[in-house]
């Protein structure tokens, strides 16, 4: 049973004893007993390593260190040179945070509270009490916190291949019986940029997003959203403002780095800061949780539980590119576009691909003779699929991708573990004649299947010994939420976090029944966005672990398949993914950003095809269809075909936006203004992304093409006379 730190009273009510820590974990001894010690006076820079071009030295008491390009004379400083004098952080914690190469917070194991935010400086280096050692390609330094029972916390610095490298070797971590680390941060300024200097730091919220150096936001706070989405096995009962999550565990700054967490990105957080909301300088860094944690209501108190044991992950490690003056956004986009994706290669058509979602059927409660039963009612049918198509394809002249949602157990809201038409929605005979006319006219058919949630159990799938628990020992469960009081709406049945291992053990028969049926590929609905822990009797599963499980589950498919369409996908699953939709069309709007971008679609142009989300869905058609324009997003529209009466008395009964009737003429309409800048561009082969002003930006082709897109509601005139006009685009070929 998971260990949780609880104070006595809560241990007796959950029927635990606190756990024993091992003897040997007491006397452990850290790797650099064996290392050459780097000795020096504060201050003093001493020459730790050199490759190239690129020299790393150290101070070998605080473990400030510089990157010297000895070709340039350039430097990228881990920590800001006005520190010492700097008016708004004063003389406190906040000034000597500015000396530390790491941030961090404890949890009292007697009163399980986690305490305010500390730092290496103070902690370990004023006291004498910080180590240096000399290891391959850097140095390695060790904090002893004698004031924190003993804790030894280690972290290494190198350079290789041109980048800076920071890791944070978990098994050398020494801790005190009544003092646990829950939560570390690596080199938070790293490369501060201070209030008069220009730029912009990049965080990867949704689409992407710019937070412009010394904004006058300082009385908004600082930004901080977990990598791949919050940990969704927490008791939830009020709904976040969250609209994006952040789908890359990348972050950077204009003119100096970008960082890719390597290892430990499911534990991570992203963090910015402008001057002025704790000192004076711009910085963006990364923050690992060490130890899970939840709350939860004993009486009329609420307690926040902690796991008892680091969970269990890669060791958190960062890369930093080092860019020159000039370098953003876009030479960002470049770096993470090769190191995600390779040599992939997207094989574009003539003309852009269209993306349609059908709903073939819904559940609707009726009765038969008196008695209360569900039964399945048709959407889209098979014959009206095909008449629908048969409509679009005459001004849509790319593939049609089409998304049916028509699993039987999926409709029915159980978990898919093999694959059946829905009866509503046909004869075979009427299916065939759909799969032939697709086979003949370019139609990619790819059934959805939710692989990570399901509301229903079976005898397959018992909640009790299939889905996610929480650290006390609940089944997880993910909530609709009232959108006026943002709170957990009862009337909607919720639905539960599959156990991964379940996933997997059902993935074979899964396939077989997708081959059975001759389809070549499989729209996993949730696989790419979801992300989770599993505090099981059995033992915890980390994050880290259900992301390599999803990986797992994603390769067999991905193995099974010629085509895995995903959607808004994390970034550990982009290489088992052929296509992805819905990828976020902007940012989430936090107070703190200033500027949404299509960082996200930056980094897949070229390498992978992608869509929109629904653009019939969307608050404003026109806004995301220039969005689209804007990221070379193919354009996606979700329909029913039948009348919207249709939907009365099911889940989807508030959605009238589906209907195909409404939206047909109007996404023909549209697809042509997109495949004429489709083809005038090349496929969208974006060689550079501009932001003009708030709400114009412009485009740069490979092949030398421009389009300019102005979201506002006035005609933008640029300086050479260019005219863009109000809410619409310009293409200059």
């Amino acid at each position: 049973m998971i260990g949780i730190l609880l104070i006595f009273c809560i241990l007796m009510a959950f029927g635990c004893t606190p756990a024993v820590e091992e003897e040997e974990e007491k006397t452990k001894t850290p790797t650099s007993a064996s290392l050459e010690r780097i000795k020096g006076e504060e201050g003093v820079l001493v020459l730790a390593a050199q490759e190239g071009r690129l020299a790393l030295y150290v101070d070998p008491v605080s473990g400030i260190f510089e990157v010297r390009d000895t070709q340039t004379g350039r430097v990228w400083e881990s920590n800001p040179a006005g520190r010492v004098d700097d008016p708004i952080a004063g003389d406190g914690i906040l000034k000597m945070n500015l000396h530390s190469l790491m941030l961090f917070t404890f949890v009292n194991v007697e009163s399980n509270i986690e305490g305010t935010e500390v730092n290496s400086y103070t902690q370990s280096a004023t006291r004498g009490e910080s180590r240096c050692y000399q290891i391959e390609n850097g140095f390695r330094m060790e904090y002893t916190m004698p004031g924190r029972g003993g804790t030894v916390l280690p972290i290494e610095i190198t350079i290789k291949n041109g980048t800076l490298n920071a890791r944070l070797p978990l098994k050398d971590i020494v801790e005190d019986d009544e003092e646990r680390l829950s939560k570390v941060s690596l080199l938070p300024y790293f490369c501060a940029a201070g209030m008069d200097q220009e730029g912009y730091l990049l965080v990867p919220d949704g689409s992407g997003a710019l937070i412009s150096f010394n904004n006058q936001k300082a009385n908004l706070g600082e930004y901080s959203q977990p990598v791949y989405g919050k940990e969704l096995s927490r008791t939830v009962s009020i709904r976040d403002n969250v609209t994006n999550n952040i789908r890359l565990p990348v972050f950077g700054m204009s003119d100096r780095f970008f960082g890719m967490i390597r290892a430990g990105a499911p534990h991570a957080n992203i963090n910015a800061a402008t001057s002025g909301i704790k000192n004076s300088f711009n910085y963006v860094y990364p923050s690992f949780t060490l130890r899970t944690s939840d709350s939860y209501n004993l009486g009329t108190t609420e307690l926040t539980l902690f796991s008892e044991d680091i969970v269990e992950m890669e060791d958190p490690s960062v890369t930093y590119w080092l860019l020159e003056d000039g370098e953003g956004y876009n030479e960002m986009a470049e770096i993470c576009r090769e190191e995600l994706l390779g040599d992939r290669k997207v094989e574009k058509g003539e003309n852009a691909p269209f993306y349609l979602q059908l709903t073939g059927a819904a559940l609707y409660d009726t009765t038969i003779a008196g008695i209360p039963v569900t039964m399945s009612r048709r959407l889209s049918g098979y014959s009206g699929a095909k008449a629908l198509l048969e409509e679009l394809s005459e001004s849509i002249e790319g593939q049609i991708v089409l998304k049916y949602i028509a699993d039987q157990k999926s409709i029915a809201g159980e978990y898919p573990t093999t694959f059946s038409w829905d009866g509503a929605l046909g004869s075979s005979a009427e299916r065939a004649e759909l799969m032939e006319y697709c086979k003949d006219h370019n139609v990619l058919v790819l059934p959805s299947l939710d692989l990570i949630t399901y509301r229903n159990q079976t005898l397959n799938t018992l909640t009790w010994f299939h889905s996610v628990s929480t650290m006390v020992g609940e089944s997880t469960i993910l909530c609709n939420f009232d959108l006026s009081t943002r709170r957990v709406d009862y009337s909607v049945k919720p639905k539960y976090l599959v156990k991964l291992s379940s996933a997997l053990d059902f993935g074979n028969g899964l396939i077989q029944s997708l081959k059975n049926e001759s389809l070549s590929g499989v729209a996993a609905e949730t696989l790419g966005r979801y992300l989770y822990s599993d505090f099981a009797n059995t033992g915890v599963v980390s994050r880290d672990e259900i992301a390599r499980q999803i990986a797992q589950l994603a390769e067999n498919f991905s193995s099974s398949f010629s085509e895995v369409l995903l959607s808004d996908a994390n970034a550990f699953l982009l290489p088992y993914a052929t296509r992805l939709e819905d990828v976020p069309m902007e940012y989430s709007g936090y107070a703190l950003t200033d500027i949404s971008i299509p960082f996200y679609q930056l980094v897949l142009n070229g390498k992978m095809e992608y869509s929109t989300v629904a653009i019939n869905a969307s608050a404003s058609e026109n806004r995301s269809f220039l969005m689209a324009l804007e990221s070379g997003s193919a354009l996606k529209y979700s329909m029913i075909t039948e009348s919207t009466d249709e939907l009365k008395r099911t889940d989807l009964e508030n959605l009238y936006y589906l209907s195909s009737q409404g939206w047909k003429e109007r996404s023909m309409e549209r697809y042509e203004m997109f495949n004429e800048v489709y083809r005038a561009t090349d496929g969208f082969a974006i060689r550079a992304h501009e932001v003009l002003s708030k709400d114009v930006r412009k485009i740069t082709y490979q092949n030398g093409a421009t389009v300019y897109i102005n979201y506002s509601s006035r005609e933008y005139v640029g300086e050479d006379g260019l005219t863009v006009p109000a809410s619409g685009y310009l293409l200059k070929k």
